[in-house]
């Protein structure tokens, strides 16, 4: 568990007084201690899944490309307060620039009870975007739309929190922030196959996240980009992807007949270019969930006809080995 602490330091005393003694309507300063929480699998993944000596070396590479999305780092922070009773309206909002691993900061406001919630890294982030809200329920990222859209830059993090300000004492409230989207990898044998383009996509992840009952949105999915990693001098193909995650349930049964029902949480759609010309579309159909904070790798063989036949069994498989582009997808596949 990485961890990135983000104080938050009171200031002792009020700002003004007040009449009487009422603190009742007074604004009071308080502490926050926050810490980012970065509770992630990558380390076990990569170590567990890719074992041989060429696998270790992509598995180190892999690992260096997805430092600065799995990072003990935050770039920026929203901090929002909402009245805690319904309809839970905004109070107040903060933005803050950290460029680092620590900040502090005051926050003054009236003496009452408050819903808080907060995202990091949001700013910096081209593919998602937090729409401005009146309301707690509405306070949500939402993945830029699209057909085809790039892949996640930063790790996104979020908290929530219920906060009973007093003005009669001086207090401190912890908030712990954690990871919202995951990333893939497929690693591929090209098994002495020649082929002249390779592309993979991920789809069927989530298209947001609501901060307030920390649940995801589901709507249309776009296809998402993944990155070639460069494994030059490694006999192995690697690309890989950063998203929201896959749904928790769906239509996947049992293990033995996953891959007999091409049914899954989740695909990745990987599209092999032979030099006769044609392309052969391979969609694997992955059974278990990718969940927040993880990677998830799924290992591939390669075979002539340009089929992606995947190491485990239980991750169905669609193949179309006469693949044409179709009104869905950029041209660029």
């Amino acid at each position: 568990m990485n961890k990135l602490y983000l104080l938050l330091l009171p200031i002792l005393g009020l700002l003004s007084s007040c009449i009487n003694e009422d603190l009742s309507d007074c604004g009071v300063n308080y502490g926050l201690e926050y810490e980012v929480t970065l509770t992630t699998n990558v380390q076990t993944e990569i170590s567990t899944e890719l074992t041989t000596d060429v696998e270790t070396e992509v598995g180190g590479r892999l690992l260096s490309a997805l430092s600065g999305f799995f990072a003990e780092y935050a770039n920026d922070v929203n901090l929002n307060f909402y009245d805690w009773a319904p309809p839970q309206a905004l109070n107040h909002s903060e933005d803050h620039y950290i460029g680092g691993t620590s900040a502090s900061y005051t926050i003054y406001l009236p003496a009452k009870d408050y819903r808080h919630l907060s995202v990091a890294n949001i700013a910096g982030e081209p593919l998602v975007e937090m729409p401005a809200t009146a309301h707690a329920d509405d306070y949500r990222m939402i993945q830029a739309p699209g057909d085809t859209i790039d892949s996640h830059t930063y790790g996104l993090f979020s908290a929530r929190k219920d906060m009973q300000v007093m003005g009669d004492r001086d207090q401190v409230f912890h908030v712990n922030l954690y990871m919202q989207n995951c990333a893939a990898a497929l690693v591929i044998d090209p098994n002495g196959v020649e082929f002249t383009d390779i592309k993979v996509y991920m789809t069927d992840l989530a298209t947001g996240f609501s901060v307030n009952d920390s649940t995801y949105v589901y709507g249309p999915a776009p296809i998402i980009r993944t990155h070639a990693l460069n494994t030059d001098g490694v006999p192995l193909l690697c690309y890989y992807g950063t998203g929201f995650p896959s749904r928790e349930i769906g239509t996947a049964g049992a293990p033995e007949l996953r891959a007999a029902a091409q049914s899954g949480l989740w695909r990745i759609k990987v599209y092999v270019t032979l030099p006769e010309g044609s392309t052969t579309e391979t969609i694997l159909y992955l059974p278990d969930a990718l969940r927040a904070g993880q990677l998830r790798i799924i290992k591939a063989v390669l075979v002539p006809n340009g089929e992606v036949k995947p190491n485990n069994p239980e991750i169905g498989t669609g193949v179309d080995l006469d693949w044409k582009q179709g009104g869905n997808y950029e041209t660029d596949l």
